[in-house]
């Protein structure tokens, strides 16, 4: 039998798989959103919990109105629309789409702490309270917190 380079290539990628390390990671610590994304939770919380400040969704509506309000309206992610796509999925969904996706004309340029901005001010607009804590830029700690829709007014 005879190896060739991209036999060994190819062990190294699937022993590097099996491993849990990509072949081009080279450091532990190094992920993207995508990856983290993933992860399964040990312990979730609610949107409904503030799991953003008010100076985050205020920077994010800049973001927004920067970035975003050329295409779309803050109108199109309240309500139902925002409720149909993101209520009861992990933080971290949104946030990935935001980042990796958006903008429609130049996906993948906002940066991390961008991204987690319009996120919070995603959140703001949904009617979802503010806390002490910003959302951080980190996918895997998103994954924990759970996009809750339900109102927090009380019903007549």
């Amino acid at each position: 039998m005879r190896i060739t380079g991209w036999t060994i290539a190819l062990t190294a990628c699937i022993m590097g798989t099996l491993a849990g390390v990509a072949p081009a990671q080279q450091s532990p610590t190094a992920t993207t959103p995508a990856a983290n994304a993933t992860a399964r939770p040990d312990s979730l919380r609610s949107t409904q919990a503030g799991v953003y400040t008010e100076a985050q969704a205020k920077r994010g509506a800049q973001t927004y109105a920067g970035f975003c309000q050329s295409c779309h309206t803050p109108s199109e992610h309240t309500g139902s629309a925002f409720n149909q796509s993101w209520n009861a999925h992990p933080l971290s969904d949104l946030f990935v789409y935001l980042y990796e996706k958006m903008p429609k004309d130049n996906p993948g340029t906002l940066d991390l702490n961008d991204a987690a901005d319009v996120t919070a001010y995603l959140l703001k607009l949904n009617a979802m309270p503010a806390g002490t804590e910003e959302l951080a830029g980190d996918s895997l700690a998103l994954k924990k917190i759970l996009i809750d829709t339900r109102s927090t007014r009380p019903t007549p």
